[in-house]
């Protein structure tokens, strides 16, 4: 049983850890290539190198090259220059779900087909959360609230339940603590807002 359970805590920690590092860019959910390595417990050079060797296998809808301006403002995000993501000179090669997975296919190691189930995972949950918030948001548009004395806190109510649903989804036992930590997170944030160059009622 015990066993049972620290492999459930290890898919858990890397199905999270991968859900931290996927990024929107070009408006797909990506994956870095120095995160993807890391994952499948690589080098990132050595990942680069199966990728040019078959990069027949890895069409635009997998895998492609950040531009010039794209690694300038991934850089200026990461905002440090000794990090994985964001401390390196050349421009770092970007994977989708379905790159990520021929990753696997070519490392052909046991360890990386069972990661590569975790990773897929984290890339489904990810669109999950984005879909169930869009779902939330469209039950009754921003655009359409009434312009009441208070509308603009009621906006923001269902912005964090639209945050908040999919993470109590997840972990429903935890769903207390999930309202108490977004509680103290908004309730400063609409505390301060009418005196940080937004309006107020």
């Amino acid at each position: 049983m015990s066993n049972v359970k620290n492999i459930k805590i290890k898919e858990d920690a890397i199905i999270d850890g991968t859900k931290n590092a996927i990024i929107v860019i070009r408006n797909r959910n990506v994956i870095l290539d120095s995160d993807l390595a890391r994952i499948y417990g690589e080098e990132t050079k050595r990942i680069n190198e199966k990728v040019k060797r078959n990069i027949g296998k890895f069409p635009d809808d997998f895998m492609f090259q950040l531009s010039k301006s794209e690694f300038d403002d991934l850089k200026s995000q990461i905002a440090t220059s000794n990090t994985n993501r964001g401390g390196r000179r050349s421009r770092p090669y970007i994977f989708t779900e379905h790159g990520a997975l021929q990753i696997a296919n070519l490392i052909n190691s046991d360890f990386a087909n069972n990661i590569s189930v975790f990773i897929i995972r984290a890339f489904v949950e990810m669109r999950e959360t984005i879909v169930s918030q869009q779902t939330v948001l469209s039950l009754w548009p921003l655009e359409n609230l009434p312009p009441v004395p208070g509308s603009d806190k009621v906006q923001h109510l269902i912005a964090y339940a639209a945050l908040m649903f999919p993470i109590a989804l997840r972990k429903p036992k935890y769903w207390p603590l999930i309202g108490l930590l977004f509680i103290a997170w908004s309730g400063p944030i609409e505390l301060l807002q009418p005196y940080v160059n937004r309006y107020g009622e």
